[in-house]
């Protein structure tokens, strides 16, 4: 049973994302709840807590709710959605039930659209946008390693929702961003270059540094996402960014990227929503991605092959 006097979240997830947020909330005394669906992450949560291994291999357990059913978590009023975006249209059909009138929704997910399909069944004026670029790897269900320290950037509201709350009762380092729709480009241009290559190499983050032709693909790829994000008004500096994938590659060295981890979970990834966005939106405005395009191909076949052994 939560303490109800204490300030509460509500993590939509069980994977390593939510798991990682989960024990960073719950490390500041606030109630965690969490609404997932994969059973065996679920039962190791109730059973033991989320249990996170930080950067000095100590590990941690913290006090969590997780439960499959929409309805044991009526009337939250903050949402934290972390699902992988092929699941936000049950993520977003299972808040329709629990989340409050005056309820928030935050996603912090990876790709692009994910704010539409919350939007499209929530309602536009209850979902804030964000990015973050901590990275977890998944040791077992229910039970991470952290993968570096990041930061997390949050789209300003129109009024101070509860996040803001309980955001300053932590010491996680966050932002109010001024320009949202720019800052989601960025972490699509991060995710856009390393999730797919390593999860094709089956490396960590920052064995992507080791090599000199993965660093000459990283500026290929980051060269068609600039080039895409301009027909979306959305303007890039090639060096900067490209410093800032060194930059976050340095950050979570040690960290598997989530397509990786799909792809050695058997489980779907987002490469569709990632560089497959790129793609798509590319050739709405003719401008041809073949980068990005083989990082797609390669990405399926890979994850085919997997499935099939």
């Amino acid at each position: 049973m939560q303490n109800s006097k204490k300030p509460s979240i509500l993590i939509v997830g069980t994977g390593a994302m939510a798991c990682l947020f989960a024990s960073l909330f719950a490390q500041w005394n606030i109630n965690v709840s969490m609404l997932g669906s994969w059973k065996q992450a679920i039962n190791n949560i109730n059973k033991n807590g989320v249990k996170l291994t930080d950067l000095k291999k100590k590990t941690h357990a913290y006090h969590a709710f997780a439960s499959d059913n929409p309805e044991d978590f009526v009337s939250a009023k903050v949402a934290l959605v972390l699902v992988k975006s092929w699941q936000t249209k049950r993520a977003a059909e299972q808040l329709n039930t629990c989340l409050a009138d005056d309820g928030v929704c935050i996603t912090l997910q990876n790709g692009l659209g994910n704010d539409i399909i919350l939007s499209s069944v929530l309602g536009k004026h209850r979902i804030i946008r964000g990015i973050t670029t901590y990275g977890a790897t998944i040791i077992e269900p229910g039970w991470i390693q952290l993968g570096g320290i990041g930061e997390i950037i949050i789209e300003k509201y129109p009024i101070s929702p509860p996040l803001y709350d309980l955001l300053q009762q932590t010491n996680l380092p966050y932002k109010i961003s001024e320009d949202i729709e720019k800052d989601i480009w960025e972490k699509l241009l991060i995710n856009a270059t390393i999730n797919p290559l390593t999860a094709i190499l089956d490396i960590q983050n920052g064995d992507l540094l080791k090599f000199p032709y993965t660093k000459r693909i990283l500026k290929s790829i980051i060269t068609e996402v600039i080039q895409v994000a301009h027909t979306q008004n959305i303007n890039f500096s090639p060096d900067k960014q490209y410093k800032r994938v060194i930059d976050v590659l340095e950050m979570t060295s040690h960290n598997r990227s989530s397509m990786l981890q799909d792809i050695d979970r058997h489980a779907p990834t987002e490469i569709e929503n990632i560089n497959g966005a790129i793609v798509r939106l590319g050739e709405a405005k003719h401008i041809n991605t073949p980068v990005n395009q083989s990082l797609v191909d390669l990405v399926k076949t890979i994850a085919q092959i997997r499935h099939s052994l």
